[in-house]
């Protein structure tokens, strides 16, 4: 919606509200009757939209409507204040306020204000204010509206007397009468809903009594009343644990009474004086009332102190001043010590400590001192802060001595101390002494003029390590400075100068750091700065001037650097005794330019006159080598060695007695050996060594040897000595050596030459067995020979061979083995003892071991073997083998296993004529294990019976392949054989043929082959005759029960004849 125009005849006496809201595209909404409305009183609400219809205050001022404020009224009316308040859907406003009946234009205006309220102060009690307020519009302004109001009286006029009987009273008064300080009359505060008395905090004074009673405030506390005319009396309060009037001095009557949880008066410690009665009763937990020790109770004309079971403590000393005297006392039913007025009488007799002092007070502890007039006195102490209150201090109880040190205090602290005598029964009362820790160092510079300002800082400052400022030592009497010893740091200078008496500052060892410069001047006793001796780190410079007795400053030697800044650096002048400078920290300063590193240094002894002879004298100390020897000489070479803490040096040698310079030089040796080389042997030497110090060099250090001769090896011997080599070794320091070696007696010069050997030892190869050798050593020293020195030996015979065994032996090959370190063997062999020569001779064999082939089965052969060491040979070696016979020997051969089948196929691999019967036979078919004949394959001929029975898991006769003859018995009866295929080279049996009891057998054509004609026919026809009836043997199955069975071929045959006749027939090669 953007246009409500087609409204605008309606008529706006009828319209009884208006709302316009949140139509974000209206803009125009002052039409004439919308106008007129918002003049009247009706109610509106209009927001969210746009234009002049954003909200009320911009449609109204739109309409050029401009309501004044409305509803004007004050609030919070006081004495001094007033909170005056309007309404009006304007937003910016102007105020004028004055006296009632003020022209306007005169008083106080205040313009731009943007709320709906504004806070008038700085009135008067008692009178009529006017207000005028005005509204800014769009264009205009309204006119101005008056409001006019009264203030209140500071305090109520009707009545001098308040009276408090809830927490809402309370609370009242200090919302209506901000101002009342001073109440004329009575103030009485009784009603167990007040908790809270704080409203009452800005009464001043009371003119007539202050009573409060039966409330349940826990603090009971008029911090700021000064003045009470009346009775101050308290009770009934049962929550009540503090009492606190800390500026109230003067009391009329005091009665405190049954405060249930107060434990000490301390809250009215500031009151000086009590008139009238004093009581106080049934304060269960009440247990401390010193904090009336300082109030006067002289004008007290009834006491009592009843009911206090906790109370044991009552001698403070206005309350023993009070007992002491005449007036009327009521005490009883309070601990002991208070119970009756006798105990207090007593107690105060218990005189207080005197003479409290404290010394010895430092930074962190103070020791006290008092005196007392008891024998064998107790004492309790109680110390803290100043101001603290006395029970939360730190408490010691029971003393003996008059004397305590305080100890973990604060630098800068004012601490309050307590001390009271403790008489047994009763207790003075506690006397105070305050007193102030100093700082742990003093503040700004520190000047010591006397031995006992010296003295009283090390008393003062125990602990004081960092001092701050400059620190000069100045004195005629100061002589020692010793209780400046904990000082670490000083943050300015240093600076101790003529002091007379002093010869040492050993009292300044424990100085580490100077943060300025360091002088000492014109000290005519100081003899050193030992003192010094820890000194690290100095800031700025070092002057040491006019010291007629200082000989020793080594004590700066610790300092790391010097400053070189200008005004800076080193001043070392007039000081007559000092010839020793070259310390650290100035040969390090020294060694820069003037120009940089500012320097004065004269008038003082040899040795440290200028700063180029400290220089000097900064250079190091070049000590010379020592220890110097000579280690592994030989006749050409030695190493010299030395002891020194040097990194360079210089080393000359030559013949003992050269003149320095013309020997031989190497400089700038950096390690401590050097290994002289082509030396000459039985030859003198000198060396001379020296130490080079950066510039400086230390004296040269002279050492002698000599060398030895030429030595001629010993101990020369023969090693490993064999029929074509041995080892020759030898003893000798030297390192290069010749040999000449030749047959024994050889003439020198024509023997074998070797030169320069490097080794002690030579190993001759390629010699003759069993021959004599001369072998010449001799040393060669670099053009020196030593003697020849001769040894001979014999070559070893060619050695025979050993354990000579065979292995491996079947019917026609054995394996021969022998041990020996030869490369090269022979091997002679023939029938047992042929003759040497008329053997089989095999040559050239380079193995320990040798294959013999082609032997006959069952035969007896001699076999010799020897060594050939070239040119000689080792004498012979016998060893006498038996062949195997290609078969096992015996008359009957079983097998009932696979596993003796497979063993004999592997032991007997050449046996292919046995001699025996040869049976395959298993007690039990179902259990037989026998299944693979192919092992026996190479059987041709079996001299005896052939039987294989009970072989239940034997399916086939393959490996009976190469069988030909059988010149005994052959039987078959095997369960699950089906065929004889196996034998189909069987052509001969010379018995009798038996196959029967094979249930499974169905074709025997593998037999067919055999020749009919050699079998005893007898024999055979009859074992055919006994099995034929094999229901599954099909050759004979199928003629036996044949319907159709032709009776004219068989001629007059009975059936079993016919059966004959074919199995006959069948293996004479007959269908």
């Amino acid at each position: 919606m953007i246009n409500i125009s087609a409204l605008q005849n309606i008529n706006s006496n009828t319209i009884t509200g208006l709302t316009i809201t949140n139509n974000v595209n209206l803009s125009v909404c002052n039409t004439n009757n919308i106008c007129t409305f918002l003049q009247s009183s009706g109610g509106r609400n209009i927001s969210g939209n746009l234009g002049d219809c954003i909200n009320t205050q911009i449609l109204t001022e739109t309409c050029g409507i401009c309501e004044t404020p409305s509803q004007l009224n004050t609030t919070k009316i006081v004495s001094n204040f007033a909170k005056f308040n309007w309404t009006s859907i304007g937003v910016l406003f102007d105020i004028e306020w004055g006296v009632a009946g003020f022209t306007p234009g005169t008083g106080t205006m205040v313009t731009g204000l943007t709320g709906n309220s504004y806070d008038l102060s700085g009135l008067n009690e008692l009178t009529s204010y006017d207000v005028y307020i005005r509204r800014h519009c769009l264009n205009s302004t309204t006119t101005w509206v008056k409001h006019t109001f009264s203030t209140i009286s500071i305090c109520p006029l009707y009545t001098s007397n308040f009276y408090f009987y809830s927490q809402q009273e309370v609370d009242d008064y200090k919302e209506i009468y901000p101002n009342c300080t001073n109440i004329n009359g009575d103030l009485v505060v009784d009603g167990s809903s007040i908790t809270d008395l704080s409203p009452l905090d800005h009464i001043v004074s009371v003119g007539g009594i202050l009573q409060i009673k039966n409330t349940q405030v826990t603090d009971i506390s008029l911090p700021n009343l000064e003045t009470l005319n009346g009775d101050f009396t308290i009770f009934n309060n049962p929550v009540a644990s503090n009492l606190s009037f800390p500026k109230l001095t003067t009391i009329n009557n005091l009665g405190l009474f049954s405060l249930g949880q107060v434990t000490n008066l301390n809250g009215l410690s500031t009151v000086t004086n009590i008139v009238g009665y004093f009581s106080i009763s049934d304060l269960p937990f009440l247990n401390d009332i010193s904090g009336l020790k300082d109030t006067s109770l002289g004008n007290v004309t009834s006491f009592s102190i009843n009911d206090n079971p906790n109370l044991s403590v009552c001698n403070i000393e206005s309350v023993c001043t009070y007992i002491k005297g005449q007036s009327h006392r009521s005490v009883y039913n309070n601990g002991t010590g208070c119970h009756d007025e006798l105990a207090i009488y007593s107690s105060c007799d218990c005189d207080a400590p005197t003479n409290v002092t404290g010394t010895g007070i430092v930074s962190n502890s103070a020791t006290f001192n008092w005196t007392s007039n008891f024998t064998d006195p107790k004492f309790d102490i109680e110390w803290g802060t100043t101001g603290f209150a006395q029970g939360t201090g730190t408490i010691v109880n029971g003393l003996t001595n008059p004397t305590y040190t305080v100890t973990n205090l604060n630098p800068s602290t004012t601490y309050d101390f307590y001390v009271r005598q403790d008489c047994t029964f009763s207790k003075s009362i506690w006397v105070l002494y305050t007193f102030t820790t100093p700082s742990i160092c003093p503040s700004g510079n520190l000047v010591f003029s006397s031995q006992e300002g010296i003295n009283s800082f090390g008393s003062t400052y125990p602990n004081c390590t960092n001092f701050s400022g400059n620190l000069t030592i100045e004195g005629n009497d100061i002589s020692d400075l010793s209780p400046l010893n904990n000082i670490v740091s000083i943050g300015g200078h240093l600076l101790i100068k003529n002091n007379t008496v002093l010869t040492s500052i050993n009292g300044l060892t424990g100085l580490t750091t100077l943060f300025a410069s360091l002088k000492i001047e014109g000290n005519t006793a100081l003899q050193n700065l030992n003192g010094l001796s820890n000194l690290i780190s100095l800031a700025h410079g070092v002057a040491i001037l006019n010291n007629a007795e200082l000989t020793n400053i080594d004590g700066l030697s610790t300092i790391a650097s010097i400053n070189n800044a200008p005004n800076n650096g080193i001043q070392i002048v007039n000081n007559p005794l000092l010839a020793v400078c070259n310390i650290d920290v100035f040969c390090n300063y020294l060694v820069y330019s003037p120009s940089t590193h500012p320097r004065t240094i004269s008038n003082n002894a040899l040795g440290c006159e200028s700063d180029s002879i400290i220089n000097f004298n900064c250079l190091p100390t070049c000590e010379a080598p020592t220890d110097i020897i000579a280690s592994e000489i030989t006749f050409n070479e030695t190493t010299i060695s030395w002891t020194s803490d040097g990194s360079s040096f210089d080393i000359e040698w030559g013949i003992a007695g050269f003149t320095q310079g013309n020997g031989t030089m190497v400089e700038n040796l950096t390690q401590t050996t050097y290994n002289l080389t082509e030396l000459t042997g039985a030859t003198s030497y000198d060396v001379y060594v020296q130490k080079n110090c950066n510039g400086n060099e230390s004296v040269w250090v002279k050492y002698t040897f000599t060398t030895p001769n030429c030595d001629v090896p010993t101990a020369v011997s023969s090693t490993s000595i064999a029929f074509d080599s041995t080892k020759v070794t030898w003893t000798s320091t030297g390192t290069l050596f010749d040999i000449e070696w030749g047959n024994a007696g050889f003439t020198q010069g024509s023997g074998t030459l070797i030169s320069d050997l490097e080794a002690t030892n030579y190993t001759f190869t390629e010699l003759t067995s069993l021959t004599s050798y001369d072998v010449y050593v001799r040393q060669n020293c670099n053009g020196h020979k030593s003697d020849w020195v001769k040894h001979t030996f014999t070559s070893a015979s060619c050695p025979t061979v050993s354990s000579l065994a065979t292995s491996n032996v079947t019917y026609n090959s054995a394996k021969i083995n022998w041990q020996s370190n030869g490369s090269s063997f022979e091997i002679e062999y023939g029938p047992y003892n042929f003759t040497h020569g008329n053997g089989t001779l095999i040559s050239g064999i380079t193995a320990n071991t040798y294959t013999l082939t082609e032997l006959n089965h069952s035969a007896t052969y001699d076999v010799y073997v020897r060594q050939d060491c070239q040119g000689s040979k080792s004498n012979w070696s016998r060893k006498t083998i038996y062949t195997d016979y290609p078969c096992p020997f015996g008359n009957t051969l079983t097998f009932t296993t696979q596993q003796q089948i497979d063993d004999f196929g592997t032991n007997y691999p050449g046996c292919t004529e046995f001699w025996g019967d040869l049976n395959i036979n298993h007690q039990n078919p179902n259990t037989s294990t026998i299944y693979n004949l192919a092992p026996l394959n190479n059987i041709q001929t079996i001299n005896g019976d052939l039987t294989i029975r009970y072989s239940g898991s034997l399916y086939s006769l393959n490996g009976l392949n190469s069988l030909h003859t059988v010149t005994g018995n052959v039987t078959f009866e095997n369960t699950y054989l089906n065929n004889l295929d196996g034998l189909y080279n069987l052509t001969h049996v010379g018995g009798t043929l038996r196959i029967g009891i094979n249930n499974h057998l169905i074709d025997i054509s593998g037999i067919k082959q055999i020749n009919a004609s050699e079998l005893e026919d007898s024999k055979s026809l009859e074992s055919l005759k006994d099995h034929i009836k094999d229901p599954y043997l099909n050759l004979i199955h199928q003629e036996r029960y044949s319907k159709n069975m032709d009776t004219e071929k068989w001629g007059s045959f009975d059936q079993q004849e016919i059966v004959d006749k074919r199995v006959m027939d069948f293996l004479a090669g007959k269908k």
